[in-house]
């Protein structure tokens, strides 16, 4: 579903379960967001999450937190961000770090939407497992049938 306008942008940021899968800059820029982290509409913004991974040599960090009273690296910080350190070996280290863009409404030109709706999701659930279960009837029914219709009683 596309929005255009302060008005349609302010009216879907209350309702649950809407998530923006791109939006259109008043500069024209297309900002895409990942279908695994969508961004959420929140105080007249859109709020995304990033995930940010780096690996960096060893001596290349500008700074590197321990654990208390043990050599065991646990952060490190590169351009004032901070990378919890995930994976490390003899010549680097791999850390995570995430990071919160937002845009505000007066900025979007236009945004498209995806809002789920728990109660159709439901019914699909249960109109599926039914109709399984209909089919795994009318397959056995279909197999004693033919496994017994060809006997004669003598």
């Amino acid at each position: 579903m596309d929005l255009t306008g302060q008005l349609e942008y302010k009216a879907w940021q209350d309702k649950s379960h809407v998530y923006v899968l791109h939006l259109k800059t008043n500069q024209d820029s297309i900002i895409h967001f990942m279908d695994g982290n969508p961004g959420k509409m929140s105080n007249d913004e859109v709020v995304s999450v990033n995930f940010l991974k780096i690996e960096m040599k060893h001596g290349k960090t500008d700074s590197i937190v321990f654990l208390k009273n043990k050599p065991v690296p646990r952060y490190f910080w590169k351009d004032g961000t901070r990378y919890r350190i995930v994976d490390q070996d003899h010549y680097s280290l791999t850390g995570v770090a995430y990071d919160t863009n937002r845009i505000p409404f007066s900025e979007i030109k236009q945004m498209n939407i995806k809002k789920i709706d728990h109660n159709k999701t439901v019914v699909l659930v249960i109109g599926c497992s039914i109709g399984y279960a209909g089919t795994a009837a009318g397959l056995l029914y279909l197999l004693f049938y033919l496994a017994f219709s060809d006997m004669t009683m003598w």
